[in-house]
């Protein structure tokens, strides 16, 4: 193998292997809020849940068990999609996926029908409009892996692993603008600021944008990065990932400390 290629190909294995160690301390606090939300106080534990609505409670609270198990299982799935010893579990692991992705949309519609997000109206808009994104792209990846269609689904998974990283990726940009400008003045306590509006279809459309420029590119053969450019812009983006994780993890060990 050329010494690019092997270079782009342990930056790739790298970059997303750091998205999951990443994600590991959102996927624990989602369980814990979870789990703790459905009781009778859970509303002193997260804001989204309230005493007097029990089956939002229990929507929301599906919405996040599962929504953590699809953040924990997409950088694991891309991973052994990679590696052909592991097509038999990846396959497996795709169908467990697909339920979970289906259990996560369905809480999600179900609580924004119900209660409402904190957003109100935009919120509620643009994560129903997640929601069915993430399901259309679940639906199309299990589709094309069964057709054989290699390419497309590949495409289709790429396009799943940002929807299904999109809660994660939601908070990183508030903990990594949050450590840019610590006033928050484009964020508000009921989510209408300029930031929160922005980030209501910002964590999820402009990356969907960007892979659809990046595969229409490729397809032309007028996709080429010089390895050294594309191996900063890796560093840096991984830079901005890890400041905004550390910012919320910062937060929450204060929170449990004070």
């Amino acid at each position: 193998m050329p010494t690019n290629q092997k270079r782009s190909k342990f930056t790739k294995y790298s970059f997303v292997s750091l998205i999951g160690i990443l994600g590991l301390p959102f996927i624990g606090i989602t369980l814990v809020y979870a789990i703790l939300g459905v009781q009778a106080d859970g509303h002193t534990v997260n804001r989204v849940f309230e005493a007097s609505r029990p089956f939002s409670n229990i929507s929301i609270s599906t919405h996040m068990i599962f929504g953590a198990l699809i953040t924990a299982l997409a950088p694991l799935q891309l991973l052994m999609g990679w590696s052909r010893k592991w097509l038999k579990t990846h396959r497996i692991i795709g169908y467990i996926f697909t339920l979970a992705a289906v259990l996560t949309s369905i809480g999600g519609f179900v609580y924004v029908g119900i209660h409402g997000t904190t957003g109100g109206t935009p919120m509620n808009i643009a994560f129903s409009m997640y929601g069915v994104f993430l399901l259309i792209a679940t639906y199309q990846t299990i589709q094309f892996a069964r057709q054989k269609d290699i390419p497309k689904h590949n495409e289709w998974a790429l396009r799943l692993f940002i929807l299904a990283m999109g809660s994660w990726f939601y908070r990183i940009c508030y903990g990594f603008y949050f450590t840019l400008d610590p006033s928050g003045s484009g964020h508000t306590d009921d989510f209408h600021g300029l930031f929160d509006l922005i980030m209501n279809f910002g964590f999820f459309i402009p990356p969907l944008i960007l892979l659809e420029i990046y595969f229409y590119l490729n397809k032309r053969g007028k996709f080429n990065i010089h390895p050294i450019i594309s191996s900063l812009s890796v560093l840096l983006v991984s830079g901005i990932l890890i400041t905004g994780c550390w910012w919320i993890f910062s937060r929450i060990i204060g929170a449990i400390l004070s």
